[in-house]
Parts: structure tokens; C-alpha cells; sequence
């Protein structure tokens, strides 16, 4: 027996709407069935197209979603370190003046 989650399910019985509630909800897209197939690849194999193009398009923007999150993040570390050195720069400027 295959062992598929509920967006398997969906999709192999071409249930669009049931597949975008799933989505939504924010189930995980990755992984194969018992016999290696993906959930579009499965999709397709049943001729439900659409449902394969809905799976992918949500897989596409949640990589692009996950690349702005990774990009912003690097961006913030760059402003943190910049920071950090202004800091240390200007403490060390405080000492001198100090003494």
C-alpha cells in the first residue's frame, strides 16, 4: 500500500479545491510516494493538470518567499556587523579622548 498524505489524496482524485485548502494551510509539498512518485508527478499520471500546475506554482513561491527570507536575513547580518564595527570604532575614539 502507498503510504500519501492527505495532499496526495487530493491530488490524485484532481479535488482542486481540496489541494488549495491543503496549500493554504501550509502542508509540505516535498517528498514521494512508496513508488518514488512527487505529488505533481502523480497529479499528471491521473491527467489532472491543473492540480499539478497549482502544487507547483505554490512550490515555486514558497522557494521565492524562502530565497527573500535568506536574502533579508544576510542583509540585516551585513547591517549587524557594520554596527558592531561603528561601535567599537567609536568606543575606541571615547578612550582616547578620555584619556
Amino acid at each position: 500500500a502507498r503510504q500519501e498524505t492527505p495532499l496526495f489524496h487530493a491530488a490524485a482524485g484532481g479535488h482542486l479545491e481540496a489541494v488549495k485548502m491543503l496549500l493554504r494551510a501550509g502542508v509540505k509539498i516535498e517528498g514521494k510516494n512508496n513508488i518514488s512518485q512527487t505529488v505533481e508527478s502523480l497529479a499528471r499520471a491521473q491527467g489532472h493538470e491543473e492540480v499539478a500546475r497549482c502544487i507547483e506554482n505554490t512550490r515555486k513561491k514558497r522557494l521565492e518567499a524562502a530565497n527573500r527570507r535568506a536574502r533579508q536575513a544576510a542583509e540585516m547580518e551585513q547591517k549587524r556587523l557594520l554596527l558592531e564595527q561603528q561601535l567599537r570604532e567609536e568606543r575606541e575614539e571615547l578612550g582616547e579622548e578620555i584619556a
